[in-house]
């Protein structure tokens, strides 16, 4: 960066929780949902809900990963966010409590709130023995060949679902620097739902990991939108990189 003589910039983007599909995130809080989900319609269970009182009751927030992406572009091509640390949410506020019962909804289960601490479990201990269940879901479904623990990272479920004490961001500092961006969480809580459904668990990248072709007309939309993304990006992050040149 010495080298650069102060053409080159940096930003840091603090995310709460993230919405948002991906496939082999080691952080991906929705499509561990939408296979606890998954096991539990296989088994003719409830969803209940393995948390505490505080994040089924409180307000939390949440941060889009398109939201991010937009986050992080604005600051590598505003000269006004350079140098900066930002917190990235979403800029409103939901309970969990009222999204449960979208997750239920989607997958065509029961679910259950919160019913005391004697009620409590860990998701960990909870999908121990359910690779079975996992692999009967994916052959006939015809999902992309995958091992539960590689769609369901229970450990992260329960740090997020777990904690006795709720955190919020605030977007103050990025309002005054000029980023006016938002997300509804509550639409794209449910529009993320449908990605793991939409792409069947299947990896947006292949082998050599290049992103997917689709051919446009029969693509998922959360492909398509994901490519658009991933071009608004790639295209800023040349254009920073000729502005340094």
């Amino acid at each position: 960066m010495a080298k650069r003589d102060g053409t080159v910039t940096w930003s840091i983007h603090r995310p709460t929780t993230i919405f948002g599909f991906s496939t082999y995130s080691l952080m991906n809080l929705v499509g561990s949902l939408c296979a606890y989900a998954a096991i539990c319609r296989r088994e003719g269970a409830p969803l209940k809900w393995p948390g505490s009182r505080v994040v089924w009751e409180d307000f939390s927030d949440a941060s889009d990963a398109d939201m991010i992406a937009e986050h992080q572009i604005w600051a590598a091509i505003d000269p006004y966010a350079k140098n900066e640390a930002f917190n990235c949410s979403n800029g409103d506020l939901f309970k969990w409590k009222h999204l449960w019962p979208l997750l239920a909804r989607e997958f065509g289960v029961e679910w259950v709130g919160y019913e005391g601490e004697e009620q409590r479990f860990k998701l960990v201990d909870a999908m121990k023995e359910k690779e079975g269940l996992w692999e009967e879901i994916v052959a006939e479904h015809e999902l992309a060949p995958t091992r539960l623990e590689e769609v369901g990272n229970w450990w992260f479920v329960d740090a997020v679902f777990g904690v006795e004490e709720v955190h919020l961001d605030s977007m103050n500092k990025s309002k005054e620097h000029g980023f006016l961006g938002f997300r509804n969480t509550l639409l794209k809580y449910k529009s993320s739902l449908t990605g793991p459904i939409a792409i069947k668990f299947e990896g947006l990248y292949d082998s050599n990991n290049l992103l997917r072709t689709y051919d446009d007309r029969h693509a998922p939309s959360s492909a398509l939108h994901h490519r658009l993304v991933s071009c608004k990006f790639h295209c800023s992050y040349l254009f920073d990189e000729r502005t340094c040149k």
